[in-house]
């Protein structure tokens, strides 16, 4: 019989992101600088961003400063007032890709560790 995982199982780690770090590559990369505790020679782009996702399941890459290396750890990137008018969705399209690339890269090298994304809506918005 095969034992059904329950989510605190997971041990996830959640991030928050405010969406109105998605009006600009820049504002966002300094969001995800701070919030993931990247290294401060963090280049600011999708690539760099890429690397240091991916990175989140070795304990010597020292790229995810806040990361606390655990195998079978989850990441969630959860994007708050994703109504926001202030969104741009090219930079949201470019971030899931890059977690999603972050996340190819981790299976291909046998790494339960995952990044996920949630959004929430704010109902003002």
């Amino acid at each position: 019989m095969r034992r059904v995982r329950t989510l605190s199982e997971f041990h996830y780690n959640r991030v928050f992101i405010d969406a109105t770090a998605l009006a600009s590559e820049a504002r966002l990369h300094a969001e995800l600088r701070f919030k993931l505790g990247l290294p401060s020679d963090y280049a600011a782009n999708w690539d760099a961003l890429v690397d240091c996702l991916s990175s989140i399941g070795d304990p010597d890459a020292h790229l995810c400063r806040y990361w606390e290396y655990t195998p079978t750890k989850r990441l969630v990137l959860s994007v708050r007032g994703f109504s926001s008018p202030d969104v741009d969705p090219t930079l949201l399209t470019s971030l899931a890709a890059a977690v999603a690339s972050a996340n190819d890269r981790l299976r291909d090298g046998a790494v339960e560790n995952r990044i996920w994304m949630e959004f929430t809506f704010d109902p003002n918005g």
